[in-house]
């Protein structure tokens, strides 16, 4: 249902080798527990780059369909990640002015927190964004070496204290 209400854990980390996207897959609905991929892969194989998310599946699936779609139209796809996240960002735009009233209507926030990472054929290096429900979005880089969507508390300890920059895959 649309009110859905994911324990999500989406851990996006970059450190100088490379990236890392993890993502749990439990999903709750009042006593029901399902299990849903919250981390999927996008993109020609030559150019993929992966989407995670935190907040309502209904959001998330209908941005990703429009990315989906507007990535089709495009033969040439996207030569960075900056070209994806702003096209993920004109996608979630899109939906917040067709679905954030009657979210509003029925008490449910307009809430999804993605991760989008990967190297595309013009990016120097992996890259990695956290774009919040609004459209806005961050880099993940050496000042941040890591961000985490949904449920964060726990780890976040454990990973001030022992991840950096430098820290190898």
């Amino acid at each position: 249902s649309q009110g859905t209400q994911q324990m999500t854990y989406c851990l996006g980390i970059k450190v100088g080798e490379g990236i890392v996207g993890l993502a749990d897959g439990r999903i709750t609905s009042g006593t029901q527990l399902s299990v849903a991929h919250k981390l999927t892969q996008h993109g020609p194989p030559d150019a993929r780059f992966f989407i995670m998310t935190s907040g309502l599946r209904s959001l998330r699936d209908k941005t990703v369909a429009y990315l989906e779609r507007n990535r089709a139209e495009s033969a040439a796809g996207y030569a960075t990640m900056l070209d994806a996240v702003s096209a993920y960002t004109h996608c979630l735009r899109q939906v917040t002015e067709e679905d954030k009233q009657a979210l509003f209507n029925s008490h449910l926030a307009f809430d999804l927190h993605t991760l989008i990472g990967g190297q595309l054929p013009g990016d120097r290096e992996p890259t990695m964004y956290l774009v919040y429900p609004e459209g806005n979005w961050i880099e993940v880089d050496r000042r941040t070496p890591y961000l985490a969507i949904g449920i964060t508390t726990y780890g976040k300890p454990i990973l001030d204290r022992a991840l950096r920059y430098e820290t190898d895959l």
